[in-house]
């Protein structure tokens, strides 16, 4: 499941960081909200916040043809697949060529 960074501000202000494994950045996001009991202060006391506002960086995705986790540096170069998926197509691709000469 991918992994994502959250920085929760919660109004009445204490703010957070927390690593999140997530389906998406919405779900990520949510699920740091709702731990905001655990993440604040001590002395934070309040009921219920009024409002969130939430930053969220996303630390790594799964490749799209195994589903293992990528990382951030791969995912910057533009590999939306693991090395050993890359490997993999990239030999079939030099396979198809040869067939084709």
């Amino acid at each position: 499941m991918p992994m994502f960074r959250v920085e929760v501000t919660v109004t009445k202000s204490d703010t957070y960081t927390m690593e999140v494994e997530a389906d998406s950045e919405g779900k990520a996001e949510r699920d740091a909200e709702l731990a905001w009991r655990d993440h604040t202060s001590e002395d934070f006391q309040v009921d219920k916040p009024d409002t969130w506002k939430s930053e969220t960086e996303q630390l790594s995705w799964n490749c799209v043809e195994c589903g293992c986790e990528i990382t951030k540096e791969q995912n910057r170069k533009g590999d939306e697949m693991c090395e050993k998926c890359v490997a993999a197509y990239d030999a079939s691709e030099a396979l198809q060529q040869v067939v084709h000469e």
